[in-house]
């Protein structure tokens, strides 16, 4: 005896859907009652954002909104001076390995490098002339300093590899980063031959801390 339509998919489609239904009601549910609670971006400072990027819950968020707030904290660099930025960046703080590794497991996190990068170079050049005259002058010391033929111990990369990653690095940025980021390496450069020092990518060992 053939089975009406109608009582075939009663009995054989229509139970499992309901199950399935319920499961995935029942997990939605779940995962939106144990969803992590994020500071709020719109009046978090950075350092309470960065502390939570840091901690085990951020890792527990869709990586979408985990790359979402990542951008939303990298904004809130904006309302510090970049006097406070480069301080940032010389402190040794144990997290920023943590912090750093986890945006770099992010599938978007070339888009997040540009935007510290676009924060960085916008705040640089709503410096007075004189003080970005000054930084210029520090960071040309640096990149002339003894301790710049040893990057390895601070944990960077070498001249040469620094210029690939860069070239490759900006290859995938916009065109508007890649016109700042020229810029600022071009002020570094005609710094330096005020300075009378070698170009930064051509010098000699024995060049280094002269």
């Amino acid at each position: 005896m053939k089975w009406p339509r109608r009582q075939f998919l009663l009995r054989w489609f229509v139970p499992p859907v309901a199950v399935m239904l319920a499961i995935g009601l029942g997990w939605g549910i779940w995962r939106w009652a144990t969803y992590p609670k994020a500071p709020d971006p719109s009046t978090s400072n950075f350092e309470t954002m960065y502390n939570f990027v840091a901690g085990k819950d951020f890792d527990r968020m869709f990586e979408s909104d985990r790359q979402a707030y990542v951008l939303a904290m990298v904004e809130r660099l904006r309302d510090k001076p970049f006097e406070q930025l480069v301080a940032m960046a010389m402190k040794r703080d144990p997290n920023y390995r943590v912090v750093g590794k986890k945006i770099r497991d992010l599938s978007g996190h070339q888009q997040i490098e540009g935007a510290f990068l676009s924060v960085f170079l916008d705040k640089f050049y709503e410096l007075p002339e004189a003080k970005r005259t000054i930084y210029l002058m520090t960071f040309a010391t640096l990149q002339n300093s003894k301790l710049a033929d040893h990057p390895e111990r601070l944990g960077l990369p070498s001249a040469d590899r620094f210029k690939r990653d860069m070239t490759r690095f900006l290859s995938r940025q916009s065109p508007k980063i890649q016109a700042k980021t020229g810029q600022f390496l071009i002020d570094l450069r005609r710094q330096r031959e005020t300075m009378g020092l070698p170009d930064y990518m051509q010098r000699t060992p024995d060049q280094a801390g002269s």
